[in-house]
């Protein structure tokens, strides 16, 4: 019971780590303004991840939060910026938020926000210019469950299923092949012995995989003709739900029939 109760504690602390650096869509950080959280004696990182390089910064209240890149910001080719907090100064002329004071033990409140913004410039690979705001608050919290900065992501749209469009103009996509392979088995045209069989199933699960209908096909060494005539079948059993077997249908002859003592 020690050992299951250990467990379970690494458990839940394991649970409640934080990233090292959490990922924001860049479509969501231009739209939407991100939060920073600094903690002193820490740094917080905003790395831009999808080939956007830094051309400009602007922090609202430089007396307590500093910042660096990875590359000077005139090469064009800074894509890290990071921000830490240092004692209050005084700057004449400039207005500054109220202070976070000098960070002791006997100050630690549970939590003490300190906020201020961050405008950062970038360009792409066009030229093409885009504004990023950050909220930044400065917490006093003594174990923060925070990340330690921002990655700036690219937006990774789902990929796009591939149709198969029949000569009759009809589109047929991966799970109606699948349908009709199923039917196929199921109305006797062929049967789990049949050479063909594995060869359909490893065109299966290349296309499931994200590999094109006709490189598969040519990987499982399977003409493409039958995965025509299985996605027929699919279409047809979709929109009837039960194959009429007195139908034609473009399997027949490609794969051949099974014998009445086979089974499957």
């Amino acid at each position: 019971m020690g050992a299951i109760a250990s467990f379970a504690i690494m458990s839940n602390r394991a649970l409640s780590v934080p990233p090292a650096i959490e990922t924001v869509n860049a479509p969501k950080a231009l739209a939407e303004t991100t939060e920073i959280v600094l903690i002193p004696g820490r740094q917080s990182v905003i790395e831009f991840r999808n080939g956007e390089t830094i051309q400009f910064i602007s922090l609202a209240d430089v007396h307590q939060i500093v910042f660096s890149t990875d590359l000077p910001v005139d090469t064009g080719r800074a894509s890290i910026l990071v921000l830490k907090t240092i004692e209050p100064l005084r700057l004449k002329g400039v207005v500054e938020t109220p202070s976070i004071r000098s960070v002791r033990e006997e100050d630690y409140p549970y939590e003490t926000i300190y906020p201020t913004n961050l405008v950062v410039v970038t360009s792409d690979q066009n030229n093409e210019k885009r504004t990023y705001t950050f909220d930044v608050a400065v917490s006093l919290t003594k174990t923060p469950q925070i990340s330690n900065g921002v990655a700036i992501v690219p937006e990774v749209l789902p990929p796009t299923e591939e149709l198969l469009i029949l000569t009759d103009g009809r589109q047929a996509s991966l799970q109606d092949i699948r349908r009709g392979y199923v039917e196929a088995l199921k109305g006797k045209y062929t049967t789990y012995k049949d050479p063909v069989v594995e060869k359909i199933k490893k065109f299966l699960d290349l296309a499931r995989h994200d590999v094109t209908f006709l490189e598969a096909a040519k990987r499982a060494e399977l003409p493409f003709s039958v995965i025509e005539s299985l996605a027929e079948m699919g279409l047809q059993t979709a929109a009837t739900e039960v194959i009429d077997d007195k139908q034609p249908s473009l399997l027949r002859g490609l794969i051949p029939p099974i014998r009445s003592r086979d089974k499957f």
